[in-house]
C-alpha cells in the first residue's frame, strides 16, 4: 500500500513537471515565431552588394556593355583607307622617262547619312547591353534574397523541429512512467517512439539541406569563404498593398526587359532606314603617285625627265544588284515586325505575371494572418487541453500526437508563408526594377 502511494506521488510530480515544461516549450516556440522584431536588413544589403561586385555573370554583362560602347566610335568612323603598290613588269616609256612603279591611296566614303545611322544603331546596341546588365543585376539580387529567405525558413524549421523533438522526448518520459505504473499500454510507448524517430529523421533531412543552400549562396556571391548565412530569428512583415495599375506603371517605367524590347523596336526601325541607303553608291577618292625614271638621249639626260606625276581620282560603288538590296531591306522589315511582336508578347506576359504575383502576395498575407492570429493559438490551446486530458487518462496517445502534429504543421506553415511573402515581393521588385 505504501509503495503504491509513493508511485502515485512520483507520477503526479512527473505529470506536473511535464506540464510545466510543455508550457515553457510552447512559449519559446510562439515567441520565436510570432514576435515581429526588425530583422537586420543591413546584413542582406551587404550580401547583395558582395554578389553584385563578385558575381561573374554580372561582370560578363558589364564588359559586354563596355564593349558595345567602344564600338560606337568604330561605327561612326570612315572605313580604313587602302594603300596599293604596283610594279611595271615592262616600263611604260613616256616623254619624261619610263614609269617604273606606282603607289596608290584610296579612301571610301559612305553615302551621306550612312555613318550617322551606323553610329545610331551601335548606340542603341550599347543601350540594349546596358539594360541586359540591369536585368542580370536585378536577377542576381532577386536570387540572393530568395536564397536568404530559403535559409531563414530552413533555420526556423530546424529550430521548430528541434523543439518538437524535445517535446516528444518529454512525452516519452511521461508515457514510460505511466506504462511502468500499468496505467498505459505498451502501444503508447511504441507510438511515441515512432513519432520521435520520424521527427529525428525530419531533423536530419533539414540539417543536410543546410549545406546545399549555403553552397548555392556561396556561388551567387562568388565567395568561397561563406560558411554560414546570418539570418534573423524572426521576420518583421510590413504588409504592403499594390494595385495592378501601380505595378504595371512601374514596370513600363523601369523594367529592363521591357525597356530593352522598346529599344529593339527603335533599333529595327533605324535598321530599315540604314538598309534603304544601300541602294545609293559609296564615294571613293584616291591618288596615284607614279615613280618615273630619267630619260637619256645619247647618254644625255633629257631636261624635265624623271619627274613623278601625281594622279587624283574619284570612284563610285555600283549597287546594281537590286535583288540583293531588296532582299536585305525586306529582312530588316521582317526584323522590325518581329521586334514589335516580341514587345507585345512581353507586355502580355508581364501583365499576366503581375496579376499572378499580386494574387500570391495577397494569399501569403492572408495565410500569415490566419496562422498567427487564429490557427496557431487554437492549436496551442488544443495541444494543452489534449495533454491534460491524456494525463488524466481520458484520450489515447494518438490524439495527443495528432494535436502536436497540427501545432507543428501550423507553425511551419506560418514561417513558410512569411518567407514566401518576401520572396513574392522580390519577384515583383524584379518586374518593376525598383525596391517596393
Amino acid at each position: 500500500m505504501k509503495t503504491a502511494t509513493i508511485k502515485k506521488k512520483q507520477n503526479n510530480i512527473i505529470q506536473i513537471d511535464f506540464h510545466r515544461r510543455l508550457i515553457i516549450t510552447l512559449l519559446i516556440l510562439i515567441n520565436a515565431s510570432l514576435i515581429a522584431n526588425n530583422h537586420d536588413s543591413t546584413t542582406l544589403s551587404r550580401y547583395i552588394e558582395t554578389a553584385l561586385k563578385n558575381n561573374p555573370d554580372v561582370k560578363s554583362a558589364y564588359y559586354d556593355w563596355q564593349s558595345e560602347i567602344q564600338q560606337i566610335a568604330v561605327a561612326k568612323r570612315l572605313p580604313n583607307p587602302s594603300l596599293s603598290f604596283g610594279y611595271f613588269l615592262q616600263n611604260v616609256e613616256t616623254a619624261v622617262g619610263p614609269q617604273e612603279y606606282k603607289l596608290g591611296f584610296t579612301q571610301m566614303i559612305p553615302w551621306f547619312g550612312k555613318l550617322k545611322l551606323q553610329g545610331d544603331l551601335q548606340a542603341l546596341q550599347a543601350e540594349i547591353a546596358h539594360y541586359h546588365l540591369q536585368q542580370r543585376s536585378n536577377e542576381l539580387r532577386s536570387n540572393v534574397i530568395r536564397a536568404y529567405y530559403d535559409y531563414y525558413l530552413l533555420k526556423r524549421s530546424i529550430a521548430i523541429t528541434e523543439q518538437n523533438v524535445d517535446l516528444v522526448r518529454q512525452w516519452e518520459t511521461l508515457v514510460r512512467s505511466k506504462y511502468a505504473s500499468a496505467r498505459k499500454s505498451y502501444a503508447d510507448v511504441v507510438n511515441v517512439q515512432i513519432e520521435l524517430r520520424k521527427l529525428e529523421d525530419d531533423l536530419q533531412t533539414l540539417l543536410e539541406q543546410e549545406a546545399v543552400i549555403i553552397e548555392n549562396f556561396r556561388a551567387l556571391l562568388n565567395d568561397p569563404n561563406v560558411n554560414q548565412i546570418d539570418v534573423p530569428d524572426s521576420l518583421s512583415i510590413v504588409k504592403k498593398s499594390f494595385t495592378p495599375e501601380e505595378i504595371l506603371s512601374m514596370i513600363r517605367q523601369n523594367n529592363p526587359g521591357l525597356l530593352s524590347a522598346e529599344i529593339m523596336v527603335t533599333l529595327s526601325e533605324t535598321g530599315v532606314k540604314r538598309k534603304k541607303l544601300n541602294f545609293l553608291p559609296d564615294l571613293g577618292i584616291g591618288a596615284d603617285y607614279i615613280f618615273t625614271g630619267n630619260r637619256y638621249v645619247n647618254n644625255v639626260k633629257v631636261t624635265e625627265s624623271g619627274k613623278d606625276p601625281l594622279a587624283v581620282g574619284i570612284s563610285l560603288s555600283l549597287p546594281i544588284w537590286v535583288g540583293k538590296q531588296k532582299a536585305d531591306l525586306q529582312s530588316a522589315r521582317d526584323k522590325q515586325q518581329s521586334s514589335l511582336e516580341t514587345q507585345q508578347n512581353l507586355n502580355n506576359q508581364l501583365t499576366a505575371k503581375t496579376s499572378d504575383l499580386l494574387y500570391q502576395l495577397d494569399d501569403a498575407k492572408r495565410k500569415i494572418h490566419l496562422y498567427k492570429d487564429d490557427l496557431i493559438p487554437k492549436s496551442v490551446e488544443l495541444l494543452k487541453v489534449t495533454e491534460t486530458v491524456y494525463v488524466s487518462g481520458n484520450v489515447d496517445f494518438l490524439s495527443l500526437i495528432d494535436a502536436q502534429r497540427k501545432y507543428l504543421q501550423f507553425l511551419l506553415d506560418y514561417e513558410r508563408a512569411g518567407a514566401r511573402y518576401f520572396q513574392i515581393l522580390v519577384q515583383l521588385e524584379l518586374l518593376t526594377g525598383r525596391t517596393l
